[in-house]
């Protein structure tokens, strides 16, 4: 998806995510997101822009069953890496899925 940040300004900034489906289930779908940018709220927002919201979102969700669905975002960086302004070392981390996030799945 590539998108303005602010669909309504002509000033709006790019935001570009990358969406690969990886489990569809009855409700809802797995996905994997890859970030180009990084504005703030960048996947909540293309997602509910593609009419697939975020498991859990309240703010920017009209959908009422992914809204109730878990207790907050279904959202989680399974990896982030960025380049230290200091060193210029690319520094990355890694993170196994929450166990909330386990039984979502698990539920669903």
């Amino acid at each position: 998806l590539k998108r303005k940040s602010s669909p309504n300004s002509a000033a709006g900034k790019i935001a570009i995510t990358h969406l690969v489906g990886l489990e569809k289930f009855a409700s809802c779908q797995l996905i994997e997101c890859r970030l180009e940018t990084g504005r703030t709220h960048q996947i909540r927002v293309h997602c509910e822009s593609i009419g697939h919201p975020i498991v859990g979102e309240q703010l920017y969700s009209q959908h009422p069953v992914a809204r109730k669905m878990f207790d907050r975002q279904a959202l989680h960086a399974k990896s982030l890496s960025f380049t230290d302004r200091e060193s210029g070392l690319i520094m990355e981390f890694h993170a196994d899925l929450p166990e909330d996030f386990q039984q979502l799945l698990a539920r669903i």
